[in-house]
């Protein structure tokens, strides 16, 4: 027994032996015959050679090539490392390849008119390049497109773009035109003197809808041949159609707040075959009680079914505040110069309300209109009386202001809180004091300023709280009041 199991494990090491053995028996060398000869390899990076490409005399011997590792497109030189073959024989063998940047495409604007450069394309001069065929001297650059062309470098050819692109958009200046209600008109008639290189086609940006009287702002996208896109802004003003009823007497109409508001007095629709017709009044949107202007639509259509449908503005506003408007522009009239500064109209605005109004302690305090309308007419009040004139004429000097209110004290007090020339507020009080502080100027105040008269025990013996506010009011959060 222990015989054959000797015997038995003899054999099988033998055969694992012989096994391991062919495993590292290296291959056998193979020669390469005379007529296979190794070539260095030049190509662009928009490729990579075969193996062949660096062997010449291989055909039909029965010896195979490849490449060891891929080569990299890396511009520059490199070395690659072949693998000749056949059957169990091998060997190796390094080239040189050497990787060049193609420009595939090369663009140029219309007008330009250059031609096309060999170094367009492949930059190395070393590498020798040139077109094939006929040599381009100058193609055509009064219209885009593509040209194929064909680069030889380093015994290879290779198709190149050379492309001519338009890139600027066209221009056009804008026409106003009139047309009928219910018609829109071609876009290309609100524009003229089209400028550019190709056809330009005009669109609407949002094709309008004309079927009300009055003037629209409309855009128009120009687009050239090549895709260039402008925009231009035009108008077109809408009238009645000759063959529809026409209006009279649709002027602006002015009503006092809570007034009945009579909408077709004085108003008439005249239609060229029918005569005087009727007419419809769509008035929804008013708000009479309330100050402002609001659009009201007439509508008005003939007996052959033409329609005219024309706005109008009501315009609903307070007497009161029309009246002070009125008082105040003419004292601005008389106390404001085209020539002055900010600061100067505010120190106007400030002199002419503290010199022109009587204290008496009391006003109208209703409203600001209400009692700035008691100080231009009557020349008394008190400090809301300044206060309130002070804020008519601010506003209708398009001068920013604030409403500043007394908190703490033993009685009530305002004044105004003026943005002036360097982008800060300061006070400004036009109401006359008792109480004389040097240094404080109630016609342009800082904090500090605020503090210091406050602060005198003349003035805290008199009126506490002076000139206390609360600071933290949101109406002042993001101004920049003078500390």
């Amino acid at each position: 027994m222990i015989v054959i199991i000797v015997l038995i494990f003899g054999i099988a090491g033998t055969a694992i032996w012989a096994a391991l053995h062919d495993l590292e028996k290296p291959s056998a060398v193979l020669e390469l015959p005379e007529n296979i000869q190794l070539q260095s390899v030049t190509v662009a990076d928009t490729g990579l050679p075969m193996p062949e490409d660096f062997v010449t005399g291989l055909a039909d011997g029965g010896i195979t090539v490849s490449f060891k590792e891929q080569p990299e497109k890396t511009i520059g030189d490199q070395t690659v490392t072949l693998v000749f073959s056949n059957g169990e024989e091998t060997c190796t063998r390094q080239a040189a390849l050497h990787v060049f940047h193609l420009e595939q495409k090369v663009t140029v604007l219309m007008g330009e008119e250059k031609a096309p450069e060999i170094g367009d394309f492949v930059r190395d001069e070393s590498l020798g390049a040139e077109f094939a065929g006929t040599v381009p001297d100058l193609l055509p650059q009064d219209q885009c497109g593509n040209v194929t062309l064909t680069v030889l470098c380093a015994g290879r050819e290779y198709e190149v773009i050379y492309s001519v692109e338009e890139r600027i958009p066209p221009q056009a200046a804008a026409q106003r035109i009139e047309a009928e209600a219910g018609t829109v008109p071609s876009p290309e008639s609100l524009v003229t003197d089209i400028q550019d290189h190709s056809a330009v086609t005009v669109t609407y940006q949002q094709e309008p809808e004309l079927t009300i009287v009055g003037s629209y702002p409309v855009t128009l996208v120009l687009t050239d041949a090549y895709g260039n896109t402008a925009t231009v802004d035009s108008v077109i003003d809408v009238i009645p159609a000759a063959n529809a009823p026409q209006f009279e007497g649709l002027t602006d109409l002015h009503v006092q707040v809570g007034n009945t508001i009579s909408y077709k007095t004085g108003v008439t629709a005249v239609d060229p075959q029918d005569g005087e017709v009727s007419f419809t009044v769509d008035a929804a949107g008013v708000d009479k009680m309330t100050e402002g202007t609001y659009i009201v639509y007439y509508s008005a259509a003939d007996t052959d079914g033409n329609t005219t449908i024309v706005p109008r503005n009501i315009i609903v506003e307070d007497a009161a505040r029309v009246a002070v408007e009125r008082y105040a522009q003419a004292v601005l009239d008389q106390i404001i110069t085209p020539n002055m500064t900010r600061d100067q109209k505010i120190y106007a605005v400030y002199r002419y309300s503290r010199k022109n109004v009587l204290f008496v302690g009391t006003s109208d305090k209703t409203s600001i209109v209400h009692a700035a309308y008691e100080g231009f007419t009557t020349g008394a009040g008190d400090c809301y009386t300044y206060y309130a004139m002070n804020v008519i004429m601010l506003n209708m000097l398009g001068i920013e202001n604030l409403e500043v209110t007394r908190v703490g004290g033993t009685s009530h007090h305002w004044w105004n809180l003026v943005l002036h020339e360097d982008g800060k507020y300061y006070h400004v009080d036009s109401c006359p004091t008792a109480v004389k502080v040097d240094g404080v100027d109630h016609s342009k105040m800082t904090d500090s300023d605020l503090a210091v008269y406050t602060e005198d025990k003349t003035v805290a013996a008199r009126r506490p709280n002076f000139y206390v506010y609360d600071k933290t009011l949101p109406e002042y959060e993001g101004i920049e009041i003078a500390p």
